[in-house]
């Protein structure tokens, strides 16, 4: 290679870079969106349906989507699993923690539920001490009990059911964190696609495990609002996992905030809800824990 070459191959190495971490931040933000619209499809059917039928319906219809996904991805040899005890435990893990947000999605603003559940990032960071035996440190510590004070005054402790109901999503936060640290074990084997298909089928039947305690008949004019459900958390899974593909975790990660624009969008939109003070500043308390722990990470 001449020297004439070399700069143009360090810049079409460079161009490149920059155009997989574009694509990468643009399907996060695209899977935002997806995922902020299927939670508002989800907290409308639970005004007609129980939480575990509109699981299950939303479940159902995903797997035909991604049915569609595995013959275009070379068929049933994608679903090759390994670890099957794994596959089935993170299966179980997402049940409970669906069956929590789902729940506090229901008795919650679209926007308070979605706030809450960034709290992702600090109780992972207090988990990875036990689990994997990582050292929090004093600044890493100080960002928790920020975050966690900013949870603290969006539930402004009290009698009001609503305001404890709070505590759901927190709960799905932390089945979430176990199913991360899970899913990281799982991917040194098993593909995305296995992993995706397999809890999607697995949520399904914990949705179906409600039946017996009564479902209510269904509706025709909610097929379109199902249908939708289940394409939307189809693309939003498909779209995060090819933001991660395409770039850094560093990178892309910090666009899942998005979704707190959109959902305070819709919530306006669709029930004219509008966050307080309060609500506010522990979304605000949230994000910026969140946001110097991965920032810390990334170093």
């Amino acid at each position: 290679m001449t020297a004439s070459h070399t700069p143009r191959a360090r810049f079409g190495g460079e161009r490149g870079h920059r155009a997989a971490v574009g694509r990468g931040i643009v399907c996060m933000l695209g899977g935002c969106l997806l995922l902020t619209v299927n939670d508002t499809i989800m907290k409308l059917l639970t005004e007609h349906y129980t939480i575990g039928q509109a699981i299950f319906g939303r479940g159902v219809l995903a797997l035909v989507f991604l049915a569609g996904w595995v013959m275009l991805a070379g068929g049933a040899s994608t679903l090759r699993v390994y670890d099957y005890r794994g596959v089935i435990g993170r299966g179980a893990i997402l049940v409970c923690g669906t069956y929590m947000f789902i729940t506090g999605l229901s008795l919650l603003p679209l926007s308070t539920a979605i706030a809450v559940s960034f709290t992702g990032p600090l109780v992972t960071a207090l988990l990875a001490v036990p689990i994997l035996r990582e050292r929090i440190g004093p600044r890493r510590g100080l960002a928790i009990l920020v975050g966690f004070c900013g949870v603290v005054v969006m539930v402004r402790p009290s009698g009001d059911v609503v305001q404890w109901a709070i505590l759901l999503p927190l709960g799905a936060t932390v089945t979430g964190a176990f199913r991360d640290l899970l899913t990281r074990h799982l991917a040194a084997r098993e593909s995305s696609l296995a992993i995706l298909v397999y809890s999607t089928a697995i949520v399904s039947l914990g949705g179906l495990a409600s039946l017996p305690f009564g479902w209510a008949p269904w509706r025709l004019e909610d097929l379109p609002a199902l249908l939708g459900a289940g394409a939307t958390l189809a693309g939003a899974h498909y779209l995060q996992i090819e933001a991660f593909r395409c770039a850094p975790a560093s990178l892309v990660a910090p666009y899942r905030y998005s979704s707190l624009v959109w959902a305070g969008l819709f919530g306006f939109l669709v029930w004219h809800d509008l966050p307080d003070a309060a609500m506010l500043l522990g979304t605000a308390l949230v994000v910026a824990a969140g946001l110097y722990l991965w920032r810390l990470g990334a170093r």
